[in-house]
This record gives C-alpha cells, sequence and structure tokens, in this order.
C-alpha cells in the first residue's frame, strides 16, 4: 500500500488587513436610512469575523467597478496570492520547483486563460512536461477536494509529486451598497488569501498521512447557493436550503468514517471555517466532536476565503500537532451542494 503524505501547507494573504468594524462602518454608511440596515449589521457582527484581508483597500474596494475592471485585478490578485504560497509549500517540503511531477491549480474568483496553474509554472520555474489539472467551480470545497484528487493521483503513480494551489480573492464580491442580509453576509464573510501544499508518497517531515477520501454530492442542491454574474462582476447568492446543507451531508460522512474497522475516529480535524453556522454543522453532526479551535481561529483572523481555508487550517495544526499517529480528518463544503474529505493519521516520523 502507497503511504500518501501532505506537507505542511503554506499561505498568503492579502495585503490590506480590514477590521470588522470598518466593514461595519462602511455598509452603514453605503445603506444609511434603508429599511433592513440594522438586520444586515447585526448578521455582519454575529459572523465571528475580526478581520480578514483583502487585496484592495476598502476605500477602493466600495467604488462602483464594471465586470472588466473587478475581474482585472480579482485574477492579478489570485496569480499573485496562488504564486507566494506555492513558493512557500516547495520550502516546506524542502523541494526544488524541477522535482514537482503535478500541479492542481484551484480558483473560483477571476476569469482568466491561461489561468492560475500557466502562471504558477511560469513563476516558478516548472518543467515544461509537468501535468496540469486545472480546477474551477468547486469554490469552499477545493482544499479537501484537491487534496483527495491529489492522493489519488499519487497513488497512481508512486513517486509523483502533486502541488496542490487554491487561491481567491473573494473581496471582488463586496457590495457595501447591496441591500437586505445575505449580501451582508458575503460583505462581511470573505476574504482574500492563496493556499498551497506538496502531497507526496516521500516523506517530508510532520504532518497528515493521508489514508482515504470522501465526496458527496448531495442530491438536488444546486439551489443551496451558487456564484453568478451581475453588473459588476461576480457574487454569490443563497436561498435557506443553505442553512442545513451541511448537517444534510454529515450523516454521509459519518456512514464513512465509521465503514472501516481500520480506522479509529478522529480526534483532530481541520474543518472547513466557513463560518459559525458551518463549523458548528460539523461539530454537530459528529457523535464525537473532534477539536476545532483551530477553525475557529481561522474564522476569527482571515473570515472565509473560501478553498484555501481548510489549508490555513491545517497549517495551524502543524503549529499545534496532535501526538504522533493521532487520527484525524479534513474537510470541506461548497456549491453543489458538495462535501469532500481526507482521512489519515498525523505522523511526526515516518
Amino acid at each position: 500500500m502507497v503511504s500518501v503524505y501532505v506537507a505542511r501547507p503554506a499561505v498568503a494573504l492579502g495585503e490590506y488587513r480590514i477590521p470588522t468594524s470598518a466593514v461595519l462602518e462602511d455598509i452603514e454608511r453605503a445603506q444609511c436610512g434603508r429599511p433592513g440596515l440594522v438586520a444586515a449589521l447585526r448578521i455582519v457582527r454575529n459572523l465571528q469575523v475580526d478581520t480578514r484581508y483583502w487585496s484592495l483597500p476598502l476605500e477602493e474596494l466600495r467604488k462602483p467597478q464594471d465586470v472588466a475592471a473587478r475581474n482585472a485585478w480579482a485574477t492579478a490578485a489570485v496569480y499573485r496570492l496562488g504564486a507566494q504560497a506555492a513558493h512557500g509549500a516547495l520550502d516546506n517540503a524542502h523541494l526544488e520547483p524541477g522535482e514537482v511531477d503535478c500541479v492542481i491549480p484551484v480558483h473560483s474568483s477571476g476569469v482568466a486563460m491561461p489561468g492560475l496553474g500557466v502562471h504558477i509554472a511560469q513563476e516558478l520555474g516548472l518543467r515544461a512536461d509537468v501535468l496540469h489539472v486545472p480546477v474551477t467551480q468547486v469554490g469552499c470545497t477545493a482544499g479537501a477536494w484537491g487534496l483527495s484528487l491529489a492522493a489519488q493521483l499519487v497513488t497512481a503513480m508512486p513517486g509523483r509529486r502533486v502541488l496542490l494551489v487554491v487561491a481567491e480573492a473573494l473581496s471582488n464580491c463586496y457590495r457595501p451598497t447591496e441591500p437586505g442580509v445575505i449580501p451582508a453576509m458575503y460583505s462581511g464573510l470573505f476574504g482574500d488569501c492563496g493556499s498551497a501544499a506538496m502531497v507526496t508518497s516521500d516523506w517530508r517531515g510532520p504532518g497528515l498521512r493521508i489514508e482515504d477520501g470522501w465526496t458527496h454530492l448531495l442530491p438536488q442542491s444546486s439551489d443551496c447557493y451558487w456564484m453568478e454574474l451581475d453588473a459588476e462582476g461576480q457574487r454569490f447568492a443563497s436561498t435557506p436550503a443553505a442553512l442545513q446543507a451541511v448537517s444534510r451531508c454529515m450523516p454521509e460522512m459519518v456512514q464513512w468514517l465509521k465503514g472501516s474497522a481500520l480506522h479509529d475516529w478522529p480526534v483532530w480535524m481541520a474543518a472547513h471555517p466557513g463560518g459559525p453556522r458551518i463549523i458548528q454543522s460539523q461539530a454537530e453532526g459528529l457523535p464525537e466532536a473532534p477539536d476545532l479551535r483551530h477553525a475557529w481561529d481561522s474564522l476569527r483572523e482571515h473570515g472565509n476565503p473560501g478553498g484555501p481555508a481548510v489549508l490555513d487550517v491545517l497549517r495551524r495544526i502543524h503549529d499545534d500537532p496532535p501526538p504522533h499517529g493521532a487520527p484525524g480528518l479534513v474537510c470541506g463544503f461548497g456549491p453543489g451542494f458538495f462535501g469532500a474529505a481526507v482521512r489519515g493519521t498525523w505522523r511526526q516520523q515516518r
């Protein structure tokens, strides 16, 4: 059996640290006197986000922009954050660019061709024969889904070194003038981030050894939440069905976790920090809830940057690791409605 290891992830953040107080002031300024303002401000306060990092300063981001302008800076931000994280991931794994055999570039924000993978290959100087597996449209599921795919690619060809890179500039969805609690929630929740990790069959230091993967598409769930295009660019929308979507996925995950006598129940978990309700639904859906404090810390400090977020949580677990051999879980949820996870054990040594 091939052992698959995940080296310590690297994380890159948007240049501008934006406190929640500034977001609240901006929404209040933009919607002064409008119905629903009190409810919008309340939902932003309840997100349990203290700060988030954006690729433009607030005073620039609040200005009206057309689709082309917003897409141009969002794509540039995705490229920049992805390349920074990729550099860090190679350093963490003690690898040179020429040793990468496959790259999985993932993003949903910004539309461009050629995409993130080509930019990373040129920025890092990857070999011309590197296998590219570009992915879009998986949203917040990307980190966990990407680890599962990378593990399958390594298992299929032992010795293959896979670089997973997930980057998003979700601040391009910021709409302070748009009324309603849903736009306010996304305006207060989202941040910009890039994260990356090397997945190999070579031992690269302490971290997760992946033993199994899981994916689940919730039936008849495409109306939970989605990304759409308006006159200013990309934006997220959702229905009340989104509130129950994670909870509806959890029984299937529990069945998977219980399905093998070879695995102990997870005692640590890199949970997707998509918002308080999402973290709580993951905890409540497990009969024995593992330690989720690193997900809460990531949400508080970075908000929800989408797909890169779960790799940020995994990075925090590296900094405060469980015991050698401790069983654990990495999971994410996103548009579809779609869940993905990998399970395994924490390895301090080979």
